[in-house]
């Protein structure tokens, strides 16, 4: 990933946050390494998308997990 991809991928993170949205990042090969979205952004970086991911209430389908604001990453794995 480049320098550009990378300013354009938290800047994106960032916006989500202050929108009210949790971010997730499936990173397997660890290739972000302390990706920090600036002021108010904050994402969490997992190995797996399964690991972003939580069963609905009432149902054993999963969906994407939303809602929440940061601001400092954190690793899940």
């Amino acid at each position: 990933m480049d320098d550009a991809a990378r300013r354009v991928l938290l800047e994106v993170v960032r916006r989500l946050t202050l929108s009210g949205h949790e971010v997730y990042l499936a990173d397997p090969e660890s290739i972000m390494s302390d990706p920090d979205p600036g002021d108010g952004g904050r994402v969490t970086v997992v190995d797996t998308v399964d690991q972003a991911v939580r069963p609905p209430r009432g149902g054993p389908a999963r969906e994407a997990v939303g809602g929440g604001a940061g601001n400092h990453p954190t690793r899940r794995r």
